[in-house]
């Protein structure tokens, strides 16, 4: 790893340690019973996306400190997958989920486990409230580079970025999720 990526990434791991929470999980409406959802939020708890690169090449994927694919859109428009920039609506104030990512190779053939928590995300005044995406199957635009990423804005697409088309199909009882690259 060169030396500036280095850098970078102990920059992002300070940065995730001051303001880096893991998101509360909300419950759609309308409101199901307790033990459905702590059933709910346990079977997100062990939803493992698995990334798989299925090219001959090395690929590498931006992720958030909490481990959203930052180059991942679910459905048409595209949700929302994790809020920055002010804290959840379930936590402490003064815990911003500020923007910082880094990137992980995945080598030819391999998989890539990522404990991203599958929800969407909502702007509730100065607040992100986060909501289960229910189990069932979703269009997917799965994204990664053919090197290490570019630093840059999290709202730019940057050059390099290769996209796929993909189904995503979250189970009820969670488990892992195997995505092509």
């Amino acid at each position: 790893m060169r030396p500036f990526h280095v850098a970078l990434v102990a920059l992002a791991l300070a940065l995730a340690a001051c303001g880096g929470e893991t998101e509360p999980v909300s419950t759609p409406a309308p409101a199901p019973s307790k033990s459905e959802r702590d059933e709910a939020s346990a079977a997100h708890a062990r939803t493992t996306l698995v990334l798989r690169n299925a090219s001959d090449a090395p690929r590498w994927v931006a992720l958030d400190m909490q481990q959203t694919p930052i180059d991942f859109e679910i459905g048409t428009p595209p949700l929302q997958l994790n809020g920055y920039g002010h804290h959840w609506c379930d936590g402490p104030k003064w815990n911003h989920n500020d923007p910082a990512f880094y990137s992980v190779q995945i080598d030819p053939g391999a998989e890539k486990p990522i404990h991203w928590q599958p929800i969407s995300v909502t702007r509730e005044g100065d607040c992100w409230r986060g909501t289960n995406l229910a189990p069932g199957s979703y269009a997917v635009k799965v994204c990664s580079f053919d090197e290490i990423p570019p630093l840059r804005n999290m709202n730019e697409k940057p050059e390099g970025l290769r996209c796929t088309d993909r189904t995503l199909t979250l189970p009820a009882s969670g488990g892992d999720v195997l995505v092509d690259l």
